[in-house]
């Protein structure tokens, strides 16, 4: 299953190139300012504009001057002066700059009245020479806040400010003037006045500052020629700690406040690993003499390039203590995009997907062979092939690749809801590719791509042609089902035994969803397993072992597994038993009953078996409960710990789900009442057991925080707030305390206002003020719910922050039949959203607009879906509404097709700890 999202999710990591050229100091005069207002009626560039320019442009350089020394002021001011030679000189030519100004404009030195549009600097034919010209602009700037352009960010914590920007595509021309597309290479040479107690970072290293009074200059010596994209700039008051002790120089920046929490040797001997496994995979040397690595706040929505997280996620959260792959990944992409990204540039946008794939395909296998860590694998199962599966899924799913005509359409295709889930495919087919052609055949078509077209703008077809000249397959149908068309198939085996040994196997390919008839062609293994037992710590612990793996090359509806000689008969059978294809897996009844009885035997069966196991729960196939026996059997076995959090979170979204259903239909509230019980008190067992101070300890505290709602179970709660010594070394954040609290009030639990009021005054900071008001959203009162609806409906500024602040549902499964009764009122007020951010729209639809596991409930996402078509986002976050209500129900209805003693015959939690493996018994 995924990762939890995380809404804002890109990092800068600054690659660093020595150069040791001159510097230069730009004047600044500002005569005339010209701006436009008709910056959103001109058209974006288009493709056949971006060929022109690269077929008569060469020789680019820009030299840039820019004075972000009042970062307090909305604006900055620079200046650039932009070389190159023109071939042709009877066509107008087009600069790009994005919102800017314009305060004068030179012309080999000649002083011209600027025809600016405000996307647009346009050069009219006869302006420029044939041959070498020189182009001189000074201009202001906007700072930004939403991630495009210079942004300026003050951290909430000490109030410092940060000035940075995101290097993504067509993202450049919002800084300063330049054109702006990735096949256009140019040398960068610049020179910033900043405060004196700032650090300037950008593509090379300073070579030169000087302090002027309370301000400084930082010189900086031309670059190599890169892709615009890859430009970057980062100024502030940061940390910073330098590394030697290898052959590649290594710098680690990092905001003030987050200093304290940063392990920088990790992070370098991580870099270490990356840089030598990437210069002999690629057999290609760093392409620089330092690699900086600049932690840094995102501001966008995740989109493209450089992929990464936020810095305050890297250094606090959880998920990356429970998934030591985060860090690792986040250093390999960046250098993988530094090699990739100085070998060869997209020709156009619909092309950027090749440099993105094979930039996270990479760091995944740098990971795997260059820091040798045990979980990469099913960390990208989890982290890049789940949510492609999902976004396959969903109705009208985009192709991987999709033509442009311009950058609007481009950045259109970018900005689609699904378009962060489907990037992940991209990865999983060159992951597949690579078993198809062999691991040696894949690594040297990709060293001839690169060193045949090195410093070229590159299509994905010629890629394709390259690994074909490389492998001796043709892979141009390959490419086009997999690249140019959207979803997934389905595949199922289906096999038979005769006298104790395996008669014949067959891969049944199916294409569900949308993209009926497209059945695509792929090489798997398939793997033969046997149950054995063994017994462990007087516990007797079942296993799926693999004793024969099938390579087999599907193709069409049906495919026969080859095979010789004679193979017992299995007792499962798994068709993707080491994730090398991009399928959705549907088990047959035998191999499904062996998955609920037994672990995998490997850590990437394992992850798949849990998220298949959990997938068939929600379609209603298989029943809750049995997956429910199942994981209370594997979790006190289980020693790795991705695979617990995995399994905690599965725990914690059915605990959601049969709370749902409980309070939605009292038919079931006795049936799942001892349920629910059940799960509360395993999960409580284990945080008892688990060692204290530890993450697994933390991770089962949170997992208790969402599963407690019993009066014993919230009474633990109430003893946690009050310090009681109940759990040795858990360490409850401030934020942690008030998920307690507004639990508590959830569930009107008795003295639960009393306390609110006694933990805000206790504290008396703006954030305890904050969540003492949202926790009154909580409540289970309708008039309480209906004035909050209201008054996120009114959209002023404090209660947008408000929106913005909520980390819980405003109706929470206990308060479903509330939910039902204003649902009419929270999807009537999307129309008050429709204009605000996405991360706004996405937390009033994530937690105002109520779940729902009903037919009217789906009825109303429907109706609500059509209303708002024109707005992708808003539909696109009803339709996830809709599916999970759809779930819910097949859940729902599972359920009471069975009676309570026949669901419960495959068992149940354990109510003691004398239930409980002897081994985790001990550790308590």
């Amino acid at each position: 299953m995924p990762l939890p999202q995380v809404a804002i999710r890109t990092i800068v990591l600054l690659l660093m190139i020595i150069n040791l050229t001159g510097c230069f100091k730009l004047s600044m005069t500002r005569d005339r300012v010209q701006t436009s207002q008709s910056a959103r009626t001109s058209i974006g560039l288009t493709q056949e504009e971006a060929n022109f320019r690269q077929s008569v442009l060469s020789g680019l350089g820009y030299e840039l001057y820019l004075d972000v020394s009042e970062p307090g002021s909305s604006q900055y001011s620079g200046r650039v002066s932009i070389t190159f030679a023109l071939q042709q000189v009877n066509k107008p030519l087009r600069l790009d700059f994005q919102q800017g100004e314009i305060s004068r404009l030179l012309i080999n030195s000649q002083p011209v009245d600027a025809q600016y549009d405000g996307r647009f600097i346009t050069f009219a034919p006869g302006s420029l020479q044939q041959g070498q010209n020189t182009v001189e602009i000074e201009f202001l700037q906007n700072y930004s806040r939403n991630g495009t352009g210079l942004n300026r960010f003050q951290d909430t914590a000490d109030q410092q400010l940060y000035l940075f920007n995101q290097p993504l595509p067509y993202r450049s021309s919002r800084l300063f003037p330049l054109f702006d597309q990735p096949d256009l290479k140019a040398s960068y040479k610049l020179a910033v006045k900043s405060p004196e107690r700032w650090q300037v970072m950008t593509i090379t290293p300073e070579k030169q500052t000087i302090k002027d009074g309370k301000k400084r200059w930082w010189y900086f010596p031309a670059s190599d020629n890169i892709s615009p994209s890859l430009f970057s700039l980062s100024a502030g008051p940061f940390r910073v700690w330098k590394d030697s002790s290898g052959a590649v120089p290594l710098r680690l920046a990092v905001r003030q406040s987050l200093a304290w929490q940063i392990q920088p040797q990790t992070w370098f001997s991580l870099s270490q690993q990356g840089l030598q496994f990437f210069g002999q995979y690629l057999d290609k040397p760093y392409p620089s003499l330092q690699f900086d690595l600049i932690l840094l706040p995102s501001l966008t929505e995740p989109t493209s390039l450089p992929p990464g997280y936020l810095d305050e996620f890297l250094t606090t959260s959880i998920a990356v203590k429970e998934n030591p792959e985060i860090q690792a990944e986040t250093i390999y992409q960046n250098l993988a995009h530094h090699w990739l990204a100085h070998s060869v540039s997209p020709a156009w946008w619909d092309s950027v997907w090749l440099q993105e794939s094979l930039i996270r395909f990479l760091s995944f296998k740098a990971m795997a062979e260059g820091a040798h860590l045990k979980g990469t694998w099913p960390f990208f199962y989890r982290s890049q092939k789940v949510p492609a599966y999902e976004a396959d899924a969903e109705n009208q799913p985009p192709a991987l690749i999709i033509k442009a005509a311009t950058t609007q359409d481009a950045l259109r295709h970018i900005k689609a809801p699904l378009y962060p889930s489907i990037q992940g495919k991209g990865p999983a087919l060159l992951h597949q590719l690579e078993y198809r052609l062999s691991k040696e055949t894949f690594r040297q078509g990709l060293r001839d791509f690169l060193n045949r077209h090195q410093d070229k703008g590159t299509k994905v077809e010629v890629f394709i042609q390259t690994m074909q000249e490389a492998s001796g397959e043709n892979l141009k149908h390959w490419t086009d089902v997999w690249y140019y068309k959207p979803g997934s198939n389905q595949v199922k085996a289906q096999w038979e035994c005769k006298d104790q040994f395996l008669a014949k196997i067959t891969l049944l390919q199916s294409a569900p969803g949308t993209a009926q008839n497209v059945l695509r062609e792929q090489r798997v293994n398939t793997g033969l397993y046997h149950q054995k037992s063994h017994q462990k710590n007087h516990q007797k612990n079942h296993q799926l072992t693999l004793y024969r793996s099938l390579p087999v090359l599907i193709s069409g509806k049906k495919t026969k597994v080859p095979y010789s000689g004679k193979i017992p008969c299995p007792d499962a059978v798994f068709p993707n038993t080491d994730d090398h294809g991009y399928l959705v897996l549907k088990l047959d009844d035998i191999s499904l009953k062996a998955a609920l009885d037994n672990r995998g035997d490997s850590a990437i069966l394992e992850t798949q078996l849990i998220d298949l196991l959990y997938n068939e729960v929600k379609q209603g196939q298989v029943d809750i409960h049995a997956l429910l026996n199942r994981l209370y059997k594997q979790i006190p076995e289980e020693t790795r710990p991705a695979l617990l959090f995995q399994s905690q979170q599965v725990l914690t979204e059915l605990h959601t789900t049969l709370q749902t259903i409980r309070y939605q239909d009292e038919s079931l509230a006795e049936t799942l009442a001892d349920p629910l019980f059940e799960l509360e008190s395993f999960v409580w067992q284990q945080l008892m057991i688990a060692i204290p101070g530890s993450t697994e300890q933390e991770s089962w505290f949170r997992t208790y925080l969402v599963v407690a709602h019993s009066q014993a179970g919230l009474a633990r709660l109430e003893d946690l707030l009050d310090h009681r010594p109940l759990l040795s070394e858990l360490k409850v954040t401030k934020r942690q305390r008030w998920d307690m609290l507004q639990k508590l009030l959830e569930h009107n639990y008795p003295g639960s206002e009393q306390r609110i009021s006694q933990e805000s005054a206790a504290t008396s900071s703006a954030i305890s003020k904050n969540e003492a008001v949202i926790a009154q959203a909580l409540r289970p009162d309708i008039k309480v719910k209906q004035s909050w609806i209201q008054r996120f409906q009114e959209a002023d500024s404090d209660h947008l922050k408000e929106l913005a602040s909520l980390r819980h549902n405003l109706f929470p499964p206990s308060q479903i039949q509330l939910a039902q009764q204003l649902a009419g009122q929270t999807l009537g007020g999307l129309q008050y959203i429709v204009q605000q951010p996405r991360s706004l729209q996405r937390s009033y639809l994530n937690y105002v607009v109520p779940d729902a596991c009903s037919v009217h409930g789906i009825t109303q996402f429907k109706n609500a879906m059509s209303q708002y078509q024109v707005y992708p986002f808003i539909h696109y976050q009803l339709s996830l509404k809709q599916s999970a209500a759809e779930r819910c129900l097949n859940m729902r209805t599972r359920l009471k097709t069975r009676s309570v003693g026949e669901n419960r015959q495959v068992g149940h939690a354990p109510r003691s700890l004398s239930d409980l493996p002897l081994t985790y018994c001990e550790k308590a």
